[in-house]
């Protein structure tokens, strides 16, 4: 949960990263499987990986990376 002391409320994230890739490439699917391994298997934190968390259409993935960007800068 991230706080906002300035405005007072409170924001649930469902994610704490929104990995950006090109699904048509091997290594790059390789390189992504390493990583939900190691920052979701050892570390225990949340990514977004389009084409594995696909709710919705594209849109989902710009909402998705606004409110990752907002809760870190």
């Amino acid at each position: 949960m991230f706080l906002n002391n300035e405005a007072n409320y409170s924001i649930q994230y469902q994610y704490d990263a929104f990995v950006c890739y090109n699904q048509d490439d091997p290594e790059d699917r390789r390189y992504v499987q390493h990583l939900i391994e190691e920052l979701e298997g050892r570390r225990g934190l949340r990514l977004y990986v389009p084409g594995r968390d696909d709710l919705f259409a594209d849109s989902e993935h710009i909402s998705n990376a606004d409110q990752i960007e907002r809760r870190y800068f």
